[in-house]
Protein backbone atom coordinates (compact mmCIF):
# COMPACT_ATOMS: atom_id res chain seq x y z
CA UNK A 1 0.00 0.00 0.00
CA UNK A 2 1.36 3.07 -1.12
CA UNK A 3 2.10 5.75 2.29
CA UNK A 4 0.25 8.62 0.49
CA UNK A 5 -3.17 6.71 1.11
CA UNK A 6 -2.47 4.52 4.24
CA UNK A 7 -4.45 5.32 6.96
CA UNK A 8 -2.44 5.53 9.35
CA UNK A 9 -0.06 8.17 11.90
CA UNK A 10 2.51 7.81 9.36
CA UNK A 11 0.48 7.92 6.32
CA UNK A 12 -1.06 11.02 7.88
CA UNK A 13 2.24 12.52 8.78
CA UNK A 14 3.70 12.16 4.56
CA UNK A 15 0.50 14.03 3.41
CA UNK A 16 0.62 16.37 5.73
CA UNK A 17 4.25 17.28 5.49
CA UNK A 18 3.57 17.23 1.60
CA UNK A 19 0.56 19.83 2.13
CA UNK A 20 2.41 22.17 4.20
CA UNK A 21 5.39 21.98 1.63
CA UNK A 22 3.26 22.99 -1.12
CA UNK A 23 1.15 25.96 0.97
CA UNK A 24 4.62 27.38 1.75
CA UNK A 25 5.75 27.60 -1.74
CA UNK A 26 8.30 24.66 -1.42
CA UNK A 27 7.72 23.44 -4.81
CA UNK A 28 8.61 25.85 -7.50
CA UNK A 29 7.50 25.67 -11.33
CA UNK A 30 9.05 27.21 -13.92
CA UNK A 31 12.92 26.60 -15.58
CA UNK A 32 15.27 25.83 -12.53
CA UNK A 33 19.21 25.44 -13.50
CA UNK A 34 20.04 22.86 -10.71
CA UNK A 35 23.54 22.66 -9.34
CA UNK A 36 24.29 20.12 -11.49
CA UNK A 37 23.83 22.02 -14.40
CA UNK A 38 20.54 19.96 -15.38
CA UNK A 39 17.36 22.35 -15.99
CA UNK A 40 14.60 20.75 -14.75
CA UNK A 41 11.02 22.35 -14.98
CA UNK A 42 10.39 21.90 -11.13
CA UNK A 43 12.97 23.39 -8.33
CA UNK A 44 12.01 22.35 -4.75
CA UNK A 45 13.61 25.06 -2.17
CA UNK A 46 13.78 23.26 1.27
CA UNK A 47 15.16 26.82 3.09
CA UNK A 48 11.54 27.69 2.35
CA UNK A 49 10.99 25.13 5.25
CA UNK A 50 12.78 27.26 7.79
CA UNK A 51 10.32 30.06 7.87
CA UNK A 52 7.39 28.19 9.21
CA UNK A 53 8.02 26.43 12.45
CA UNK A 54 5.16 23.90 12.05
CA UNK A 55 6.72 22.89 8.56
CA UNK A 56 10.05 22.20 10.29
CA UNK A 57 8.59 20.58 13.00
CA UNK A 58 6.61 18.14 10.85
CA UNK A 59 9.74 17.60 8.89
CA UNK A 60 11.52 16.72 11.99
CA UNK A 61 9.00 14.16 13.33
CA UNK A 62 9.43 12.61 9.84
CA UNK A 63 12.92 12.32 9.87
CA UNK A 64 12.71 11.10 13.83
CA UNK A 65 10.23 8.31 12.79
CA UNK A 66 12.49 7.51 9.55
CA UNK A 67 15.40 6.72 12.01
CA UNK A 68 14.12 4.60 14.51
CA UNK A 69 12.16 2.67 11.54
CA UNK A 70 15.84 1.94 10.28
CA UNK A 71 16.61 0.91 13.43
CA UNK A 72 20.49 1.92 13.53
CA UNK A 73 23.01 2.47 16.53
CA UNK A 74 24.66 6.05 16.59
CA UNK A 75 26.25 7.96 18.99
CA UNK A 76 26.41 11.31 17.39
CA UNK A 77 24.30 13.58 14.33
CA UNK A 78 25.86 15.16 11.81
CA UNK A 79 24.42 17.63 9.37
CA UNK A 80 25.63 18.33 5.74
CA UNK A 81 26.97 21.98 5.82
CA UNK A 82 24.84 24.47 5.39
CA UNK A 83 21.07 23.91 4.65
CA UNK A 84 20.62 20.47 5.95
CA UNK A 85 22.14 22.04 9.45
CA UNK A 86 18.37 23.64 11.30
CA UNK A 87 17.09 19.90 10.33
CA UNK A 88 20.12 17.76 12.14
CA UNK A 89 19.96 20.28 15.33
CA UNK A 90 16.04 19.47 15.97
CA UNK A 91 16.71 15.82 14.98
CA UNK A 92 19.80 15.87 17.46
CA UNK A 93 17.62 17.24 20.29
CA UNK A 94 14.65 14.87 20.14
CA UNK A 95 17.16 11.96 19.79
CA UNK A 96 18.92 12.68 23.03
CA UNK A 97 22.15 12.93 21.21
CA UNK A 98 25.14 15.23 20.55
CA UNK A 99 25.20 17.45 17.10
CA UNK A 100 28.38 17.33 14.85
CA UNK A 101 29.49 20.26 12.83
CA UNK A 102 31.45 20.40 10.11
CA UNK A 103 32.88 23.80 8.48
CA UNK A 104 33.17 23.86 4.77
CA UNK A 105 36.59 25.05 5.43
CA UNK A 106 38.93 25.28 8.64
CA UNK A 107 38.78 28.26 11.00
CA UNK A 108 41.98 30.57 10.42
CA UNK A 109 41.44 31.28 14.08
CA UNK A 110 40.91 29.82 17.89
CA UNK A 111 41.26 26.05 17.53
CA UNK A 112 40.88 26.19 13.66
CA UNK A 113 38.95 23.06 13.68
CA UNK A 114 37.37 21.68 10.52
CA UNK A 115 35.21 19.12 12.53
CA UNK A 116 33.14 21.14 16.15
CA UNK A 117 31.34 18.90 17.97
CA UNK A 118 31.72 16.23 21.04
CA UNK A 119 32.72 12.81 20.18
CA UNK A 120 35.34 9.91 20.15
CA UNK A 121 37.02 8.55 17.23
CA UNK A 122 35.68 4.71 16.57
CA UNK A 123 32.24 6.08 17.32
CA UNK A 124 29.27 5.70 14.80
CA UNK A 125 27.15 9.15 13.15
CA UNK A 126 24.56 9.51 11.16
CA UNK A 127 24.18 12.01 8.33
CA UNK A 128 21.35 14.51 7.90
CA UNK A 129 20.90 15.89 4.11
CA UNK A 130 18.14 17.99 2.97
CA UNK A 131 17.75 16.95 -0.61
CA UNK A 132 20.24 13.77 -2.11
CA UNK A 133 20.91 14.24 -6.62
CA UNK A 134 24.32 12.39 -6.86
CA UNK A 135 25.52 11.94 -3.32
CA UNK A 136 28.73 14.61 -4.26
CA UNK A 137 27.84 16.48 -1.12
CA UNK A 138 27.31 13.68 1.07
CA UNK A 139 30.54 11.94 0.12
CA UNK A 140 32.62 14.83 1.02
CA UNK A 141 31.37 14.89 4.33
CA UNK A 142 31.41 11.25 4.86
CA UNK A 143 35.33 11.35 3.83
CA UNK A 144 36.19 14.18 5.95
CA UNK A 145 34.11 12.61 8.83
CA UNK A 146 36.39 9.27 8.13
CA UNK A 147 39.24 11.05 8.53
CA UNK A 148 38.58 11.47 11.78
CA UNK A 149 38.11 8.12 12.41
CA UNK A 150 34.20 7.91 12.41
CA UNK A 151 32.09 5.19 11.38
CA UNK A 152 29.42 6.39 8.51
CA UNK A 153 27.24 4.11 7.44
CA UNK A 154 23.51 5.50 6.81
CA UNK A 155 22.32 8.63 5.76
CA UNK A 156 19.08 10.28 6.45
CA UNK A 157 17.51 12.93 4.01
CA UNK A 158 13.93 14.75 3.67
CA UNK A 159 14.03 14.36 0.09
CA UNK A 160 15.87 11.77 -2.61
CA UNK A 161 15.63 13.38 -6.09
CA UNK A 162 15.97 9.37 -7.66
CA UNK A 163 19.25 10.81 -9.70
CA UNK A 164 21.61 8.14 -9.15
CA UNK A 165 22.58 9.74 -5.41
CA UNK A 166 21.54 6.37 -3.33
CA UNK A 167 23.49 3.92 -5.77
CA UNK A 168 26.39 6.05 -5.94
CA UNK A 169 26.47 6.39 -2.22
CA UNK A 170 25.81 2.38 -1.46
CA UNK A 171 29.28 2.04 -3.72
CA UNK A 172 31.24 3.61 -0.77
CA UNK A 173 28.82 1.61 2.02
CA UNK A 174 26.55 3.99 2.57
CA UNK A 175 23.07 3.22 2.93
CA UNK A 176 20.19 6.46 2.00
CA UNK A 177 17.14 6.44 4.00
CA UNK A 178 14.85 8.97 2.44
CA UNK A 179 11.68 10.62 4.13
CA UNK A 180 10.34 11.62 0.66
CA UNK A 181 11.52 10.94 -3.23
CA UNK A 182 10.43 12.84 -6.22
CA UNK A 183 7.83 9.60 -7.12
CA UNK A 184 5.84 10.53 -3.92
CA UNK A 185 6.53 14.41 -4.37
CA UNK A 186 4.82 14.26 -8.00
CA UNK A 187 2.19 11.85 -7.12
CA UNK A 188 0.70 14.24 -3.80
CA UNK A 189 1.15 17.26 -6.94
CA UNK A 190 -0.75 15.49 -9.31
CA UNK A 191 -3.54 13.70 -6.74
CA UNK A 192 -4.31 17.30 -5.37
CA UNK A 193 -4.22 18.75 -9.10
CA UNK A 194 -0.97 21.56 -8.45
CA UNK A 195 0.21 19.52 -11.64
CA UNK A 196 -0.85 18.04 -14.87
CA UNK A 197 -0.35 14.69 -16.62
CA UNK A 198 1.47 17.13 -18.89
CA UNK A 199 3.55 18.57 -16.34
CA UNK A 200 4.47 15.73 -14.37
CA UNK A 201 5.57 13.82 -18.20
CA UNK A 202 7.85 16.92 -18.60
CA UNK A 203 9.64 16.52 -15.45
CA UNK A 204 10.42 13.06 -15.18
CA UNK A 205 11.54 13.02 -19.13
CA UNK A 206 14.04 16.53 -17.99
CA UNK A 207 14.73 14.65 -14.77
CA UNK A 208 15.06 11.02 -16.45
CA UNK A 209 13.27 9.95 -13.32
CA UNK A 210 13.24 5.94 -13.30
CA UNK A 211 9.48 5.47 -14.24
CA UNK A 212 7.71 6.67 -17.24
CA UNK A 213 3.97 7.85 -15.43
CA UNK A 214 2.94 8.34 -12.04
CA UNK A 215 0.13 6.05 -9.95
CA UNK A 216 -3.19 8.22 -9.99
CA UNK A 217 -4.15 8.52 -6.01
CA UNK A 218 -7.12 10.45 -4.99
CA UNK A 219 -5.31 12.57 -1.68
CA UNK A 220 -7.52 15.34 -0.07
CA UNK A 221 -5.68 18.66 0.08
CA UNK A 222 -6.98 19.53 3.44
CA UNK A 223 -4.46 19.00 6.30
CA UNK A 224 -5.36 15.66 8.58
CA UNK A 225 -5.70 16.40 12.30
CA UNK A 226 -3.27 13.91 14.09
CA UNK A 227 -4.12 14.32 17.34
CA UNK A 228 -7.57 12.41 16.25
CA UNK A 229 -6.20 8.99 16.04
CA UNK A 230 -6.42 6.16 15.65
CA UNK A 231 -6.09 6.39 11.81
CA UNK A 232 -4.94 2.98 11.24
CA UNK A 233 -7.28 0.48 9.61
CA UNK A 234 -5.09 -2.52 9.78
CA UNK A 235 -6.98 -5.06 11.41
CA UNK A 236 -9.34 -5.14 8.51
CA UNK A 237 -6.41 -6.20 6.16
CA UNK A 238 -5.22 -9.70 5.87
CA UNK A 239 -2.51 -11.08 7.91
CA UNK A 240 -0.21 -11.64 5.25
CA UNK A 241 -0.47 -8.13 4.51
CA UNK A 242 0.08 -6.52 7.83
CA UNK A 243 3.13 -8.64 8.31
CA UNK A 244 4.65 -6.91 4.86
CA UNK A 245 3.67 -3.48 6.50
CA UNK A 246 5.14 -3.82 9.69
CA UNK A 247 8.16 -1.77 10.23
CA UNK A 248 9.04 -2.63 13.60
CA UNK A 249 11.10 -5.82 13.71
CA UNK A 250 9.30 -7.78 16.80
CA UNK A 251 5.94 -6.99 14.87
CA UNK A 252 7.42 -8.65 11.71
CA UNK A 253 8.38 -11.74 14.15
CA UNK A 254 4.91 -12.15 15.81
CA UNK A 255 3.23 -11.26 12.58
CA UNK A 256 5.49 -14.55 10.97
CA UNK A 257 5.06 -16.54 13.81
CA UNK A 258 0.96 -16.39 13.77
CA UNK A 259 1.19 -16.98 9.87
CA UNK A 260 3.54 -19.88 10.48
CA UNK A 261 1.59 -21.70 13.87
CA UNK A 262 -2.05 -20.41 12.31
CA UNK A 263 -2.59 -19.31 16.12
CA UNK A 264 -2.67 -15.82 17.79
CA UNK A 265 -2.51 -17.61 21.35
CA UNK A 266 -0.40 -15.88 24.15
CA UNK A 267 -0.55 -18.06 27.19
CA UNK A 268 -0.25 -16.47 30.44
CA UNK A 269 1.79 -18.98 32.97
CA UNK A 270 1.25 -17.63 36.75
CA UNK A 271 3.13 -20.39 38.50
CA UNK A 272 5.55 -19.46 41.12
CA UNK A 273 7.79 -22.73 40.78
CA UNK A 274 10.38 -22.72 38.06
CA UNK A 275 9.67 -25.87 36.84
CA UNK A 276 6.55 -26.17 36.48
CA UNK A 277 6.35 -23.16 34.28
CA UNK A 278 8.77 -25.02 32.22
CA UNK A 279 7.00 -28.04 32.07
CA UNK A 280 4.09 -26.45 31.40
CA UNK A 281 6.16 -24.02 28.56
CA UNK A 282 7.04 -27.31 26.78
CA UNK A 283 4.31 -28.80 25.99
CA UNK A 284 2.24 -25.57 25.21
CA UNK A 285 4.92 -24.16 22.83
CA UNK A 286 4.47 -25.34 19.54
CA UNK A 287 1.32 -24.20 19.40
CA UNK A 288 1.55 -20.09 21.00
CA UNK A 289 3.26 -17.33 19.62
CA UNK A 290 3.80 -16.41 22.96
CA UNK A 291 4.35 -17.03 27.00
CA UNK A 292 4.11 -14.71 29.08
CA UNK A 293 5.57 -14.38 32.65
CA UNK A 294 5.84 -12.98 36.03
CA UNK A 295 9.50 -12.80 36.74
CA UNK A 296 8.60 -11.78 40.62
CA UNK A 297 6.68 -13.97 41.35
CA UNK A 298 8.59 -16.88 40.88
CA UNK A 299 9.81 -18.18 44.27
CA UNK A 300 12.98 -20.05 42.99
CA UNK A 301 13.65 -17.51 39.86
CA UNK A 302 17.47 -18.22 38.20
CA UNK A 303 19.54 -17.16 35.50
CA UNK A 304 18.95 -21.05 34.41
CA UNK A 305 15.78 -21.06 34.41
CA UNK A 306 15.90 -17.84 31.94
CA UNK A 307 18.29 -19.89 30.01
CA UNK A 308 16.03 -22.83 29.70
CA UNK A 309 13.01 -20.30 29.26
CA UNK A 310 14.72 -19.15 26.14
CA UNK A 311 15.81 -22.06 24.66
CA UNK A 312 12.59 -23.14 24.41
CA UNK A 313 11.60 -19.90 23.04
CA UNK A 314 14.57 -20.62 20.22
CA UNK A 315 13.42 -24.41 19.67
CA UNK A 316 9.76 -23.64 19.30
CA UNK A 317 9.75 -20.06 18.17
CA UNK A 318 7.95 -17.87 20.52
CA UNK A 319 8.54 -14.74 21.85
CA UNK A 320 8.68 -14.39 26.08
CA UNK A 321 6.15 -11.42 27.36
CA UNK A 322 7.17 -10.67 31.16
CA UNK A 323 4.51 -8.37 32.30
CA UNK A 324 6.35 -6.41 35.01
CA UNK A 325 4.24 -3.59 34.16
CA UNK A 326 6.75 -0.86 34.72
CA UNK A 327 6.46 2.32 35.97
CA UNK A 328 8.65 3.83 38.28
CA UNK A 329 11.32 6.98 37.09
CA UNK A 330 12.94 6.61 34.02
CA UNK A 331 16.27 5.74 35.25
CA UNK A 332 14.65 3.04 37.83
CA UNK A 333 12.69 1.46 34.92
CA UNK A 334 16.45 1.15 33.58
CA UNK A 335 17.41 -0.39 36.96
CA UNK A 336 15.13 -2.37 37.49
CA UNK A 337 15.22 -3.84 33.32
CA UNK A 338 18.72 -4.57 34.42
CA UNK A 339 18.57 -5.59 37.84
CA UNK A 340 18.99 -8.67 39.67
CA UNK A 341 16.41 -10.71 37.26
CA UNK A 342 18.15 -9.50 34.17
CA UNK A 343 15.17 -8.79 32.73
CA UNK A 344 16.56 -7.19 29.27
CA UNK A 345 18.59 -9.91 28.58
CA UNK A 346 15.62 -12.57 27.95
CA UNK A 347 12.74 -10.83 27.45
CA UNK A 348 11.38 -9.65 23.94
CA UNK A 349 8.06 -7.53 25.49
CA UNK A 350 7.66 -5.96 28.54
CA UNK A 351 4.40 -4.29 30.04
CA UNK A 352 4.58 0.04 30.93
CA UNK A 353 2.18 2.24 32.93
CA UNK A 354 1.98 5.11 30.55
CA UNK A 355 0.53 7.68 32.79
CA UNK A 356 3.81 8.17 34.26
CA UNK A 357 4.45 9.73 31.03
CA UNK A 358 7.42 10.46 28.07
CA UNK A 359 10.25 10.53 30.67
CA UNK A 360 9.39 7.38 32.26
CA UNK A 361 8.74 5.28 29.44
CA UNK A 362 11.05 7.07 26.92
CA UNK A 363 13.73 5.48 28.99
CA UNK A 364 12.66 2.23 28.74
CA UNK A 365 12.03 2.13 24.68
CA UNK A 366 15.49 3.84 24.26
CA UNK A 367 16.53 0.67 26.20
Amino acid sequence: MNLLVEQSLNGARQRNLLRSMLNSKVFKFGEFVLKSGQTSPIYIDLRECFGYADLMGLACDGLKSLIGTADVSFDAIVGVPYAALPYATLVSYHNSKPLIIIRKEAKSYGTKKLVEGLYKKGEKVIVIEDVVTTGGSIKDVVNILRDEELIVEHVFCLLDREQGGAEKLKEHGITLHSLLNMGTVLTFLRAVDAIDDETSSKIISALNLPYKELKHLQVSPEMEDLTRLPLCNLGRLPLEERAKQAVCPLNKKIFSLMLKKNSNLCLAVDYTEAEKILQLVEKAAPFVVAIKVHADAITDFSTDFTAKLVRLANDHEFVIFEDRKFGDTGNTNILQLKGAQRIAEWADVVTVHAVQGSDSNGAIFRQ
